[in-house]
C-alpha cells in the first residue's frame, strides 16, 4: 500500500525546477510519533533539521520512498543530511548506508553515503526524470537506538546551516501566526463542521460553531470522534526544546466515540500545526487520525 502526501508549494521554501510536490512511502508503516512533529515523513524533503524518522523493526529492504517531481528534470546531483541531525543524537540513532536512486524510467544509481554529521554531497551520472525512488539496502545500526533517521533529501544545494536556520524561521513564523485565531475544520465531516482556537493571555480558548454545542467532530469515517468541549478541555502549547522541534497547539481533554450507536468516552489529545490547521488526533496516547493522511486511517 502507498501512503501520498501533498506538499503545499508555497509553504516555507524557494521552489526551482526541481521543486517536489509528492513524497510517498511503499509500506503502511507510520513514523514515531511525536508532540514536536519531529519524525514525519515530509521532514525528509523541508529543507529544515527535523529529521524523519521510523522504527527499525518496521524497515524492510525492499522499502522505499518515491519522490514525484512538477515537470521533467535532469539530476546528476543530490545533497543528504543523513541520521539524526543533532551532534548528540546523530550516532544514536541508525542511519542508511547506501543509496538507491531508481528513475521512472527503471535507470538506476548507486550511492556509498558517508556516516558523518553534515549535509554531504553525491554526483552521479545524469537521468532525465519526472519521479525519483529512493531505496536503503543497508542500515548502520546506532549505538543506542534501533530507530532509522534521514534528516534531509535535496536536489537543490543546501548546507547544515540553512537546516538550522530554517526550522528556526518556521517556529517564528508560527509564533505570528497565534497571535490571531485558527480555525480547524474538520476531516471528512459536513462543511460546518469546524471550530475555531482563538489566543488569550494565559492559554487558548475554543469556540465551536454554536453557542450551545458541547462537543466539535474531528473525524468521521466509519465512526465518529468528537472532542468534549464541555468543560472546556485544556488547551497549550507543545514544549519548544530542540532545533528542531515545531511549535504545535495541543489539546487535553476527552473525546467521544460513536460507532455503530453506540458512545464510549475516552481521554484524548489533540496536536494541532498552526502552518496549516492540520491536526493528529490521539487515544490514550495512540494515533487514531493524522488529517494530512487520512487515507491511512479509512
Amino acid at each position: 500500500m502507498k501512503y501520498l502526501f501533498i506538499l503545499l508549494l508555497f509553504l516555507n521554501f524557494n521552489m526551482t525546477a526541481q521543486s517536489i510536490t509528492e513524497i510517498s512511502i511503499s509500506t503502511s508503516i507510520r513514523e514515531l510519533s511525536d508532540e514536536s512533529s519531529r519524525f514525519s515523513l515530509e521532514h525528509i524533503i523541508d529543507k529544515t533539521s527535523s529529521p524523519w524518522c521510523i522504527s527499525g523493526k518496521d524497515w524492510e529492504k525492499q522499502d522505499s520512498i518515491d519522490l514525484q517531481f512538477d515537470k521533467k528534470v535532469i539530476l546528476s546531483k543530490i545533497y543528504i543530511a543523513n541520521g539524526f541531525f543533532d551532534s548528540k543524537l546523530f550516532s544514536l540513532n541508525s542511519r542508511p548506508s547506501k543509496l538507491i536512486l531508481k528513475s521512472d524510467l527503471g535507470e538506476k544509481r548507486e550511492i556509498s553515503l558517508k556516516d558523518n554529521f553534515n549535509v554531504e554531497t553525491y554526483e552521479f551520472p545524469a537521468m532525465n526524470v519526472s519521479s525519483i525512488n529512493l531505496s536503503f539496502p543497508n542500515i548502520l545500526k546506532g549505538t543506542k537506538f534501533n530507530d532509522i533517521c534521514i534528516s534531509e533529501v535535496s536536489f537543490i544545494p543546501i548546507g547544515s546551516n540553512d537546516l538550522i536556520n530554517n526550522r528556526k524561521s518556521l517556529n517564528e513564523r508560527i509564533k505570528n501566526i497565534l497571535k490571531k485565531p485558527i480555525v480547524i475544520q474538520s476531516a471528512q465531516g459536513e462543511v460546518n463542521d469546524s471550530f475555531t482556537i482563538l489566543p488569550t493571555k494565559e492559554e487558548f480558548s475554543l469556540e465551536p460553531q454554536t453557542k450551545n454545542q458541547k462537543s466539535v467532530i474531528l473525524y468521521q469515517p466509519f465512526a465518529t470522534y468528537s472532542l468534549e468541549i464541555s468543560p472546556m478541555p485544556k488547551i497549550t502549547l507543545t514544549k519548544y526544546t530542540n532545533d528542531y522541534d515545531l511549535i504545535k497547539i495541543k489539546i487535553q481533554g476527552r473525546c467521544i466515540v460513536n460507532y455503530e450507536g453506540e458512545n464510549k468516552t475516552e481521554p484524548c489529545k489533540v496536536l494541532i500545526d498552526p502552518l496549516d490547521s492540520s491536526y493528529t488526533l490521539y487515544l490514550k496516547n495512540n494515533l487514531i487520525f493524522n488529517s494530512k493522511q487520512p487515507e491511512m486511517f479509512q
